[in-house]
């Protein structure tokens, strides 16, 4: 009974950590993604920008680009720390299969209410920033495609009437 606890205390654990290793790779792409977005606007912003339609939607893609790469950082932080709970649960099963029966018992009683309370925390906090992540980025993008469409189908606009 012992050895089929230690081996599924170990497949879940080696799964975690795969998913967190896709997450904390999606984050890191999605950073590098709104970085790489906010240097182009930057880059071209100056040279295209005659109406203030265009203004605007370059702010709102910019501010969504922002968001999302704040966001992707936070994650990755969040990530991280989760991480780091998941090498602490590591750490235990190798001190519960080292001990005797009646201490492995004792062991993980004593650190699972503690590992468990930490798990959640860090799973509510990836559920409450990972949509700031994502919708922010495809903002970002529309906003670009719609700042892209009107320099290119409206380039010399009139100036608005005040």
């Amino acid at each position: 009974m012992t050895n089929e606890i230690d081996k599924l205390c170990e497949g879940i654990l080696s799964s975690s950590t795969d998913l967190f290793k896709c997450q904390f790779e999606f984050n890191k792409h999605m950073a590098t993604l709104c970085s790489g977005s906010i240097i182009i606007i930057a880059a071209f912003v100056e040279k295209t920008i005659e109406n203030l339609a265009g203004k605007i939607l370059v702010l709102l893609s910019l501010g969504g680009f922002v968001v999302s790469l704040l966001a992707a950082v936070l994650m990755m932080k969040i990530l991280g720390d989760y991480y780091a709970i998941l090498m602490e649960v590591r750490t235990i099963f190798l001190e519960v299969e080292a001990s005797k029966a009646e201490e492995k018992t004792r062991i993980l009683e004593g650190k699972r209410t503690k590992l468990i309370k930490m798990l959640d925390t860090q799973n509510e906090k990836i559920r409450r920033y990972q949509p700031f992540r994502n919708y922010a980025f495809i903002l970002g993008m529309v906003m670009l495609i719609a700042f892209v469409a009107v320099t290119v189908f409206f380039p010399t606009a009139p100036p608005p009437r005040w």
